[in-house]
């Protein structure tokens, strides 16, 4: 099955056709159902904030999701983030973390 949009191909100069992958999906219509959810999963623009904490923050894990606000980026109205990555430096007693916004 295959999805496509016009004006995302358009506004990030997309000419490539993308890799096929293989599934185990047998009904044409679970197949492009699934081609349509990658479609809008991908086409939306993210992007990864890093920020540094003091370890008051140590019990936030992986996958969990964060309210971020910040007076640039677009972030001043707060946004829900999920935490991707988490690095500890336990000499400086400081958290770096990863979200994706």
């Amino acid at each position: 099955a295959k999805a496509s949009d016009a004006t995302v191909a358009t506004n990030y100069a997309i000419t490539v056709e993308v890799n096929k992958e293989d599934t185990l999906l047998l009904v044409t219509t679970d197949a492009q159902a699934e081609a349509l959810r990658r479609l809008n999963l991908y086409k939306v623009q993210r992007y990864i904030y890093s920020f540094d904490s003091d370890l008051s923050l140590l019990l936030i894990g992986l996958g969990d999701y964060i309210q971020v606000t910040y007076p640039r980026y677009g972030l001043d109205t707060s946004q829900i983030a999920q935490v991707v990555s988490i690095n500890i430096d336990w000499f400086k007693n400081t958290i770096s973390f990863g979200v994706l916004a």
